[in-house]
């Protein structure tokens, strides 16, 4: 069961990267894919406009919200020095130490939704407004649920909850940023509880800046 489980959490593992044009403020945000090949989704909203990306290299422009595919090579090209350590780490190595922790905000969400609290509502404009005033970073975005509901159904809220919020970061112009989307679903429980408990603190997402 362990070794399915640690499957599923690479299923719900995403890179994007998210780039701000010179002198306009657009965000372009393009989807890659894991080392093992694997994509998830992101949807992106803006208004009343929202689109999906959900094949490797998808690309979509906030001033435009529309879906097209980019060059791996010129994006490779281009953005290399912003995630070629995370997508090309030598298999021989030992894994590299935790990246350091800058700054961590975390919001909580109402039961079996994507929608947060009204209390997590400011933390989050904090954590954009922390974004923005910082040079390109990685940032970590994590998804938690109590343990209300199946297993599987609560991995899948989770990578929902952890993709709406990076979906919100990634059209507020936060500028060039490293984003990994996770879900755990009802794993790494913040407050230990019995099986099918509501338990508010456990809904949650972690918005991690990493140095």
């Amino acid at each position: 069961m362990i070794d399915k489980l640690a499957i599923r959490y690479l299923l719900f593992f995403l890179i994007l990267i998210i780039t701000a044009s010179c002198g306009q403020k657009q965000t372009k945000v393009v989807l890659l894919p894991q080392e093992n090949e694997a994509v998830g989704a992101i949807s992106l909203s803006i208004g009343d406009q929202s689109v999906t990306l959900d094949k490797p290299y998808a690309v979509s422009q906030s001033g435009k919200m529309d879906v097209q595919m980019a060059d791996p090579e010129e994006i490779n090209k281009e953005y290399g020095g912003l995630f070629k350590a995370e997508l090309k780490r030598p298999k021989e190595k030992p894994p590299a130490p935790p990246a350091p922790i800058f700054e961590q905000f975390t919001l909580y969400f109402q039961p079996n939704s994507v929608e947060l609290v009204p209390d997590s509502e400011p933390v989050l404009k904090k954590s954009i407004l922390m974004i923005r005033r910082l040079p390109p970073a990685r940032i970590r975005v994590t998804g938690y649920t109590d343990t209300v509901g199946t297993v599987e159904n609560n991995l899948d809220l989770s990578r929902k909850r952890a993709s709406r919020i990076a979906g919100i970061i990634a059209t507020e112009d936060t500028g060039p940023n490293f984003l990994e989307i996770r879900g755990y679903g009802e794993h790494g429980l913040q407050v230990s509880t019995p099986d099918e408990t509501a338990e508010e603190r456990n809904r949650r997402v972690i918005v991690t800046i990493l140095q």
